[in-house]
């Protein structure tokens, strides 16, 4: 089972971070995803770097950023992988902890793009060499980097290899060799969750990001993991009785950002019935309506945030059915004063 650790997320930032290509075909990587996967969270950064917002207020800052970056040239050399051309989409899916539990029972990340089979893991194991943590292991006649990670209390692996030139995976062994056995197969999806299927099957032209969960966890199985600060975080939201009560009844959550040449903001969330969304709506058009006051204070006391003004404007709330939709957006215009805020400071 597998606990997050800071260490894993550094180490895919440092690809991440710089992310950005072609569109990926997202139903290809389906039938690699575990059959438990109740959650799903998706990057694609082509539909980003490509809108027309980004081109307008970030390309030129970014472009020279990596033309200057020692790291970027020194991960070329060693990889022969260039994050900006050849890194398309991320997922990452899994099981969430259950209650009672602290640990994911599956995870699986799979990037795509265009990878090296002989120089991606060794070259990335010689960039991190000092680091203990990570080495490379050869298993069914194949190589793998093996990332180890030992909290005190209990010691978690994961395995990454290159399935082929268009897909690397990383995760839990068990959930690494089923992927590798599916790809071989050439095998059907094999997730349980329809709602997971549909999530990856319907991603809008516009989607840069998207996050799909089935299994809405109550706050307090969060208050037992690693970082002191989530931990007060969360017990104080469970310890709040309107706050408890509302998150008994989600069942699932969609969350999605939308990238073109403005931002939007979408969260649609499913609840138990008909009746419970309409006693459970009220509750979340007070939050928003406490998150207009907190944006419209903000305002007035930094005049140069007002263009995030725009954020509480169009702030809305909808119900139909079991489903409650809370969206939100910022124009590109407002943006792009604020980007050039930035630059007088």
């Amino acid at each position: 089972m597998y606990t997050p650790h800071r260490p894993i997320w550094l180490a895919l930032i440092l690809i991440l971070q710089t992310a950005g290509s072609t569109a990926a075909a997202d139903e290809d990587v389906l039938p690699l995803l575990p059959a438990e996967t109740d959650t799903v969270l998706y990057f694609n950064f082509e539909k980003t770097l490509r809108s027309e917002l980004f081109q307008k207020n970030f390309a030129t800052p970014l472009n020279i950023a990596s033309a200057g970056s020692p790291e970027l040239q020194e991960l070329l050399t060693a990889t022969g992988f260039d994050p900006l051309k050849d890194l398309k989409t991320v997922i990452i899916a899994g099981a969430l902890p259950r209650q009672g539990e602290r640990t994911f029972s599956h995870i699986l990340i799979v990037l795509t793009g265009k990878f090296n089979e002989k120089k991606f893991i060794p070259g990335f194991v010689e960039l991190v060499r000092n680091n203990k943590q990570c080495e490379i292991v050869r298993e069914t006649d194949r190589i793998f980097m093996k990332l180890t990670f030992d909290s005190g209390t209990e010691k978690t692996e994961l395995f990454g290899t290159v399935l082929d030139e268009q897909r690397f995976i990383l995760g839990l062994k068990p959930d690494v060799l089923v992927a590798l056995d599916q790809a071989t197969r050439k095998a059907e999806p094999v997730i349980r969750k329809k709602e997971i299927v549909d999530a990856v099957k319907q991603v809008g032209p516009t989607t840069a990001l998207y996050w799909k969960g089935t299994n809405f966890i109550n706050t307090k199985e969060f208050a037992g993991f690693d970082d002191p600060g989530i931990s007060k975080l969360f017990q104080g939201l469970a310890s709040d009785p309107v706050t408890a009560k509302l998150l008994a009844k989600i069942t699932a959550y969609h969350l999605e950002l939308r990238i073109a040449s403005d931002i939007k903001l979408l969260m649609i969330l499913d609840i138990t019935d008909v009746d419970a969304a309409k006693e459970v709506k009220p509750l979340i058009e007070k939050f928003c309506n406490q998150s207009r006051s907190l944006i419209n204070l903000m305002v007035v006391a930094s005049p140069k945030a007002k263009p995030v003004e725009e954020i509480a404007r169009s702030l809305t709330v909808t119900g139909k059915g079991k489903t409650i939709t809370i969206e939100t957006s910022l124009s590109g215009a407002a943006v792009a004063e604020l980007v050039k805020q930035a630059k007088e400071k």
